[in-house]
């Protein structure tokens, strides 16, 4: 209880902390909608070959060299514009943290600044997460050496990447290491795997997607169904929104606390102390 009870102080937090800054709400949206391109395209190639051929087409496509090039592409473009506006969101949220002068073009010119950290991230991270992907298919014993000695550190390496890229002006590398250093500083504090975050209370909404998907089995007509759809996926759309820029909002102010030993504005030095003590 003590952890789902830190988790909501910090959610509560966080949360105060966007209702003073709704800003970012355009970084967030932006990006959550580059990411969907891609989930798009795959839906429109699926739906199209099931409505019009029955996935003979695609059974077709995908012996076609083009078809990948085109999944290739709409995935690279779309991860590419992701990560652009997280960086930008990112710069956006230090710039208030440090009580400084900060506006949207400002925090899109720092994300265009940093292009080759954005390609360098969606190729070198896109390889490692499909790399550990690919290992769930294999033995256990070889799954877990991956898990141990490349998945592990590579979480701890991704944690405060962009936060370190925005904040230092560092390498790439340079910059995987420095969060994975101040991830470690936290850990040894608290001398677990693991520490306290939004985790908790994010899981818990969640949950609440389940809720709507249950209900939809005991509408009682196609009229309450529809609407409890509605209802369903603009609850999931707000919550993935808002659950990401949350999670922003405390990895940047939780960063800049421990490489700086200052809190950022608006957010409180005890709550922090508690998360990595």
């Amino acid at each position: 209880m003590r952890k789902i009870y830190l988790s909501w102080q910090l959610f509560v937090e966080s949360f105060f902390w966007f209702i003073r800054n709704k800003k970012i709400l355009f970084f967030s949206a932006l990006s959550l909608a580059s990411a969907s391109l891609k989930y798009v395209f795959i839906s429109l190639v699926f739906y199209h070959s099931q409505m019009i051929v029955s996935f003979k087409l695609l059974q077709k496509l995908a012996y076609k060299w083009y078809f990948w090039a085109a999944l290739l592409i709409v995935f690279g473009i779309s991860n590419i514009l992701s990560s652009f506006f997280n960086m930008a969101l990112v710069a956006y949220i230090d710039g208030k943290m440090r009580n400084q002068p900060t506006t949207i073009a400002g925090a899109l010119r720092v994300a265009c600044s940093r292009w080759f950290f954005i390609v360098w991230w969606v190729l070198i991270g896109g390889f490692m997460n499909f790399f550990i992907s690919v290992t769930e298919g294999c033995s256990e014993s070889f799954r877990n050496y991956v898990i141990r000695f490349i998945g592990q550190p590579w979480s701890r390496c991704k944690f405060f990447f962009l936060p370190a890229v925005v904040l230092e002006n560092t390498t790439p590398l340079q910059a995987l290491r420095r969060s994975a250093a101040l991830l470690n500083i936290i850990l040894q504090r608290k001398e677990k795997e693991t520490f306290t975050g939004l985790g908790w209370i994010l899981f818990i909404l969640f949950l609440v997607v389940f809720v709507f998907f249950g209900l939809e089995f005991i509408a009682p007509n196609k009229l309450i169904l529809y609407c409890i759809m509605g209802f369903g996926l603009t609850y999931f759309v707000i919550f993935l929104v808002i659950s990401q820029i949350l999670n922003t909002i405390f990895s940047v102010g939780l960063y800049t606390y421990v490489s700086s030993k200052t809190p950022p504005k608006n957010f409180s030095k005890d709550l922090l102390d508690r998360v990595i003590q």
